[in-house]
């Protein structure tokens, strides 16, 4: 459906922004959203409707998501999103079937394409130890997304480690987006990024 329940896409544990979200309220004054991103949905269609076929389940999408972008920013609040999920596999041969499949149907349709990778935990193995709060550290995550590199460059001053390998090494993963070199650099060097190594750990 296009409208889902707020709790599915609650901020403190799905990364979306309130202010990302289309808010509305039912008839019974229950809090609602429009649909932002197609995966969450299909997770819990897989752990209801789904349950009982064999796993792994290999389902596709087409569908309109709706976020709440800022001013100016050079994307509509309405995108078609499409994609895959591959639920009940994992390890590098998951993570290689999906890549493959995704190679296969942009080589037909888009000549010269690029694909990027992207992990949460790796930006959360290299932000933890910054000293700024969470809201902070989300705007730091949404310039890093939207490749805003003026706006990272003057967060990362704000929290005063210029010069820190840390801030470098996040520099460069917003201007790369991402290099697995540099992560996985951080994350040998740094004993406190266990997520960045839980992340990386196919990647040898």
């Amino acid at each position: 459906p296009g409208v889902e329940f707020y709790d599915l896409f609650d901020p403190s544990h799905t990364g979306f922004a309130q202010e990302d979200l289309y808010k509305m309220t039912d008839n019974k004054g229950r809090l609602l959203v429009m649909r932002p991103d197609c995966t969450l949905p299909i997770a819990r269609l897989a752990a209801t409707r789904l349950q009982a076929l064999p796993r792994p389940l290999r389902l596709w999408y087409d569908e309109m998501v709706y976020r709440n972008n800022p001013g100016l920013a050079g994307r509509d609040d309405e995108q078609l999103q499409c994609g895959m999920e591959l639920l009940g596999a994992g390890g590098l041969k998951a993570d290689l079937e999906a890549l493959f499949l995704a190679s296969c149907i942009l080589q037909d349709m888009v000549p010269g394409y690029r694909i990027e990778l992207g992990h949460a935990g790796i930006f959360q193995g290299l932000s933890e130890e910054l000293p700024v709060d969470d809201e902070e550290r989300e705007a730091i995550r949404r310039a890093i997304e939207a490749k805003n590199y003026a706006a990272l460059s003057a967060m990362l001053d704000a929290a005063g480690r210029t010069g820190d390998p840390l801030v470098e090494d996040i520099v460069v993963l917003q201007v790369f987006y991402a290099d697995v070199k540099i992560a996985l650099r951080a994350a040998r060097t740094d004993r406190r990024s266990l997520f960045l190594e839980e992340a990386l750990c196919p990647c040898g």
